[in-house]
């Protein structure tokens, strides 16, 4: 198991090593709206969500002198700031990939004797529960997947013999598969002019809608899913977003994604942006 904090790696040739148990990425803690009945046997369950992830990474560091072991101690403190996210990345013993974004809780690292040895204990938060593909491990955009959303236009149909007239093609849905163990909510990125969008989900049978006019060549429209936005160049355009749309999430497995918009000279595909993310490891 190897761990990466703000550049500093802990575990296997590391100068930080890890100590068992290093706990926090198992299932995150259950939010539960319980109560008992009154007056009979029993009780009820209400509601069920995720928690904030608490993650405590033991271990104990080694320089090669009393100086090198200062200069250790003086890094790690300097890797964990806060009043700012921190991102965590994490190399499974399969191999594995993942990483989330933290702030410090606390840090310990008692000086209980002399030399170039000293151990430490960092407790972090993870305010999102999930765990995501973290790509390389280095670069934090590699674990992200983008899908081409081709736009629906109508289209001919192959023939065994030469027509007088060309048939135009036509196009069809894309698949999203969302190979981790939770729905994950994209986000839709058009670049480009767009008239009125729509972003359909046929696998969930659920859509977002906008209703705006008003894109040029060089604007950028974003549904953010996950965090409920829409945004045109940075700036909100939420109230945009027609009543009877609903924020959508890519279903576990392959999910059926179509794009149609209402003008002739809108963009011909959107991109879909997601990271596979689970509940744990």
């Amino acid at each position: 198991m190897r761990l990466k904090i703000n550049g500093l790696e802990f575990g296997k040739n590391s100068r930080y090593q890890i100590e068992a148990p290093l706990t926090g990425l198992d299932v995150p803690p259950i939010r539960m709206g319980s109560g008992v009945w009154s007056g009979k046997d029993g009780g009820y369950v209400s509601s069920q969500f995720y928690g904030s992830r608490v993650i405590v990474i033991n271990g104990f560091y080694r320089g090669s002198t009393c100086e090198h072991a200062d200069e250790l101690r003086k890094q790690l403190v300097a890797a964990l700031p806060i009043r700012q996210s921190i991102p965590l990345y994490v190399t499974t013993f399969g191999g594995r990939n993942l990483a989330t974004q933290t702030y410090l809780q606390d840090m310990k690292m008692d000086i209980t004797e002399g030399g170039i040895f000293g151990k430490y204990q960092i407790t972090l938060i993870a305010p999102d529960p999930l765990l995501y593909e973290a790509g390389d491990g280095i670069n934090p955009n590699s674990g992200w997947i983008e899908l081409p959303v081709n736009k629906l236009l109508g289209g001919g149909y192959i023939t065994e013999y030469n027509m007088p007239v060309q048939w135009t093609p036509g196009t069809t849905p894309s698949i999203a598969t969302n190979s981790g163990d939770v729905v994950i909510y994209p986000q839709v990125i058009f670049k480009g002019i767009v008239q009125n969008p729509i972003i359909t989900n046929l696998t969930s049978n659920k859509f977002v809608r906008i209703n705006i006019t008003t894109t040029s060549v060089n604007d950028e429209l974003i549904i953010d899913m996950g965090q409920r936005t829409v945004t045109l160049n940075g700036g909100s355009v939420l109230s945009f977003r027609t009543l009877d749309s609903v924020w959508f999430g890519l279903e576990l497995g392959n999910n059926v994604l179509q794009y149609t918009s209402s003008g002739t000279s809108d963009v011909l595909f959107t991109t879909v942006r997601w990271r596979n993310g689970y509940k744990g490891i």
